[in-house]
């Protein structure tokens, strides 16, 4: 028995040699690689991460691409932290590309242009100082311009009477498809319409674009024109150009437009103007050709001289929470008036003509004239002033909702708070109009006799 005993240890080993497990027992943790295996997976995992992700053009873009790539970088065994080491390594984290703006004409033209020129794919260029220039800034896709608050302006020269002081990149080049992506943020333009006779502030032909915090100033023209159109005036786009923001902007003291939507054919869809101020518009303060899928949302417009919004072609459109101070300023001086008795010349707080198959929404706005307006006897014969309208259905069965709106007049006979018509031969304008307070007009509400059916709604 004890030859046994003493025997037993060894043939338990014997049964179960180093390296696996009794019955019942866990297998034994894996060892650590030696040094040798180390550096082999490392040198693996390098090389994996220089052939997905070498070409980068930043320490974001190669963040993102480690994620894009995550299944073959860890096949090549690489971890999370070997990605980040890999791109604050071969990527640099200082700060961004900078243009000091000196204030003259030349010297800045050609700043702005080398610094954007030389500026990679998903590179923001920061943008600082006074500039003047006498050529238009313009923006490379794929990028980001950033200023350094309002107090950086891009200020058109004087005599230059460029297009658009500052423009997408395929505005400039009459291209057939649209811009990439940009942004453009923190910073003035002035268009110095007292020493110009024509440009627009800035120029959008890009798509998926973000517009925020930019003053657009004294423009001849519009301040903002987002467009299908190329510098040419008849280069159009053949594909859309949509998903775009702005937002948190100050265009005023234009001779144009505020913003004008230009679209020929249906393409430039399907974005927001929003959180905005439009002051001092010479013509509308929104003025879209195509408003299918736009929202245009708590906005506030003032010192409008035709058109509040005017927004052609709503499918699918919101325009809510807006503040309308006036419209149809322009109509408070004889040397500056339209129309005549026989054919009135009509100004809109809100217009929306509708397109078939969609419904669209005006809701929760407040249109006023504000401090009376007076207007003479002629100007009041010859004018009419509806605070919210819908002109026309363009084809087919229009639905919208007039909903919640708050219209306070100017206390004259040219007043109306709210007309609806389908106008078109073969359309019908379907609606529901409630919870609408209109006071201070001469004609609360019209509705044409044909072609506009009123709802309850549920």
């Amino acid at each position: 028995m004890l030859l046994l005993l003493l025997l037993l240890p060894l043939l338990l080993a014997l049964a179960h040699p180093a390296g696996t497990a009794a019955p019942g027992r866990a297998p034994p943790p894996p060892q650590p690689p030696t040094v040798a295996d180390g550096r082999s997976s490392r040198s693996a995992c390098g090389a994996a991460l220089a052939e997905a992700c070498d070409e980068s053009a930043s320490l974001a873009a190669c963040r993102i691409c480690c994620g894009t790539h995550q299944h073959t970088l860890r096949s090549a065994g690489c971890t999370g932290d070997d990605c980040e080491e890999y791109c604050a390594t071969t990527h640099s984290t200082g700060p961004p590309p900078t243009v000091m703006c000196t204030g003259a004409a030349k010297q800045d033209d050609a700043l702005l242009r080398t610094a954007i020129a030389a500026l990679p794919a998903g590179v923001e260029l920061k943008i600082l100082g006074e500039c003047e220039v006498s050529e238009t800034v313009v923006l490379r896709g794929g990028r980001s311009y950033v200023g350094g608050g309002r107090t950086t302006t891009i200020k058109q020269a004087d005599g230059a009477n460029l297009g658009a002081v500052v423009a997408s990149d395929s505005w400039v080049e009459n291209a057939h498809t649209c811009g990439t992506p940009l942004r453009l943020s923190h910073i003035g333009i002035n268009g110095n319409r007292a020493a110009n006779t024509r440009g627009h502030g800035l120029v959008l032909h890009s798509w998926l674009s973000v517009i925020e915090d930019v003053e657009v100033s004294n423009a001849p023209e519009d301040g903002i024109r987002v467009t299908a159109v190329g510098e040419d005036n008849s280069t159009i786009i053949t594909n859309t150009q949509v998903n775009s923001r702005f937002t948190n902007l100050f265009v005023t003291d234009c001779g144009g437009d505020g913003i004008r939507i230009e679209d020929p054919h249906g393409s430039v869809t399907d974005s927001i103007i929003e959180s905005s101020w439009i002051a001092e518009s010479g013509q509308s303060a929104i003025n879209m050709d195509d408003a299918a899928g736009w929202q245009v949302i708590n906005n506030h417009l003032y010192g409008v001289q035709r058109h509040g919004v005017y927004a052609n072609r709503c499918f699918g459109t919101t325009i809510a929470d807006n503040y309308i101070e006036d419209f149809g300023g322009m109509q408070q001086s004889e040397d500056s008036a339209e129309g005549t008795a026989d054919d009135k010349a009509t100004f809109y707080g809100i217009a929306c003509t509708v397109q078939g198959g969609a419904t669209s929404v005006i809701r929760n706005n407040k249109v006023l004239m504000m401090g009376g307006k007076a207007r003479n006897a002629s100007i009041v014969e010859r004018s009419e002033f509806v605070y919210i309208g819908i002109p026309q259905v363009n084809y087919g069965e229009g639905i919208i909702n007039v909903i919640g709106n708050a219209i306070r007049g100017a206390n004259s006979t040219a007043d109306v708070g709210l007309s609806y018509a389908a106008r078109k031969a073969g359309t019908e304008l379907v609606m529901i109009s409630a919870l609408n307070l209109v006071e201070g007009v001469g004609v609360k509400r019209v509705v044409a006799t044909e072609g506009v059916r009123m709802e309850p709604g549920l």
